[in-house]
């Protein structure tokens, strides 16, 4: 849901993705969804694995990861990296945290979520219908 919300609001100046290899200077590692500006696609030379640092990784916690782990993986590789923030998704809690590169982070369980980073606002109660 989270991708499609994106998409429809930004797709006009970012590339929302799902599930893409990323080889980053911190190693190799597969986010849920990462947030790229607009991109330029070279569909004869298809690529496995993305060496571009995206703007925003966002991770959704599933019931067999750690919220810790999660946390772990967005400060050491995608932070770490250049990524200009990254969120955690915790459905259960229907809460999102935007961690940014800076050490600070933002919690949100209602209203507008608000990734000043990036200029991306979106209402959390849509991602949680």
């Amino acid at each position: 849901m989270l991708a499609v919300l994106l998409t429809q609001k930004y797709d006009e100046i970012y590339d929302i993705l799902t599930e893409v290899d990323l080889d980053l200077s911190t190693g190799w590692t597969v986010p849920d969804l990462v947030i790229y500006p607009k991109l330029t696609y070279d569909w004869v030379h298809d690529e496995i694995k993305m060496t571009q640092v995206p703007i925003t990784t966002i991770e959704i916690l599933s019931p067999k990861q750690s919220l810790a782990d999660l946390v772990i993986k967005a400060q050491d590789k995608f932070l770490a990296a250049g990524v200009k923030s990254s969120w955690i998704v915790v459905p259960p809690f229907k809460q999102i945290t935007i961690l940014c590169p800076d050490g600070t982070s933002e919690n949100y369980t209602n209203g507008l979520i608000i990734d000043k980073s990036i200029g991306v606002e979106i209402e959390l109660a849509q991602i949680f219908k």
